[in-house]
Parts: structure tokens; sequence; C-alpha cells
């Protein structure tokens, strides 16, 4: 498992949403809609070779996390 993939399933275990990045872009459709990851969703994306960075949604979806 990718590196990226492997840190966004602790991620989602501490309750932060991540998402795969092309460098500074996210690199799946609907990402500011994502909700509740699964491991199994993680997998899936590694799978398919998205995870080459790594970014996390603020607010609602990681329980209110601020980026400042």
């Amino acid at each position: 498992m990718n590196t990226f993939a492997t840190l966004a399933i602790r991620l989602i275990n501490q309750g932060i949403t991540p998402i795969p990045y092309t460098g500074k872009r996210p690199h799946v459709n609907g990402w500011p809609q994502i909700r509740n990851l699964t491991q199994e969703q993680i997998i899936e994306w590694d799978q398919a070779g998205l995870w080459r960075n790594i970014g996390i949604l603020t607010g609602e979806a990681s329980g209110n996390i601020v980026v400042i």
C-alpha cells in the first residue's frame, strides 16, 4: 500500500477526512462533499493510483478543523 494511503487510513481513524491530490489539486471529483470515508475507499483509491499527495478537508468533514 502507498505511504499516502497508509497515512490516509490513520487520518480517518482520527476523524480527519483525507483527499488524494496530484500536486496541489484534488484528484477526485466531488471532493467537497466527501464525508465518512472508509478504509475500503482509501484502498480503492490506492489501487487506482490516486495517492500522489494528500490533503485534508477542513471544517465539518474533519471535526471542524481549521487551517490558518
